[in-house]
């Protein structure tokens, strides 16, 4: 396939690679958001498959390991076919994961489901977007893979930061476990 294998020098390190960057960046936050599903569901599907928490954890660890193998791979696909076939596979890919993590009868289809998540799902909205992003780039190349790097980190740390709750002392947290409003385990 005859592609340029770097983005038109007029355009680097310009507005247009900003707003690039930016979509870059939805995306990767959309295509790996799937890597926490099974951490925020843990609970649920420990009692959904009447497993203990380790077993319950075993998605999201297949997830991780095809993540891996599907970054090399999505990254090849990316070299061989072009950024938006890969992100088209991607998509698919995120929205056949969640279909069929949702219609799961057991603990191996939802792991399956979540392999399918990492393999071609999340990993391709990082590796091969990464690359993309470091060919717009000349100047701020280093800040800009950064910034699509941080993706769901940044966001998520946001997020949960709203969820704090102040602590006015040590000694008002133990009247609260003493009279039961506060549990005794980390869920």
């Amino acid at each position: 396939m005859n592609r340029p294998l770097h983005a038109d020098p007029s355009v680097i390190d310009s507005r247009q690679a900003a707003w690039r960057l930016l979509v870059a960046l939805g995306l990767v936050v959309l295509g790996n958001s799937s890597m926490y599903v099974v951490s925020v569901v843990l609970p649920t599907v420990q009692t959904e498959f009447g497993i203990d928490r380790a077993s319950a954890s075993l998605p999201y660890t297949f997830m991780m390991v095809c993540l891996g193998i599907g970054g090399i791979w999505t990254g090849r696909m990316a070299d061989r076919h072009g950024l938006m076939k890969v992100l088209w596979v991607g998509a698919l890919a995120v929205a056949g994961g969640f279909l069929l993590a949702a219609q799961s009868g057991s603990i191996w289809t939802f792991g399956l489901a979540h392999g399918l998540l990492g393999l071609l799902g999340g990993a391709s909205t990082f590796a091969p977007l990464l690359a993309d992003t470091s060919q717009w780039w000349n100047r701020r190349r280093g800040i800009a893979v950064a910034i699509c790097a941080a993706r769901y980190e940044a966001f998520g740390a946001a997020g949960m930061a709203s969820k704090i709750t102040k602590v006015h002392s040590l000694e008002a947290m133990q009247k609260r476990y003493d009279k039961g409003e506060l549990a005794a385990k980390v869920a």
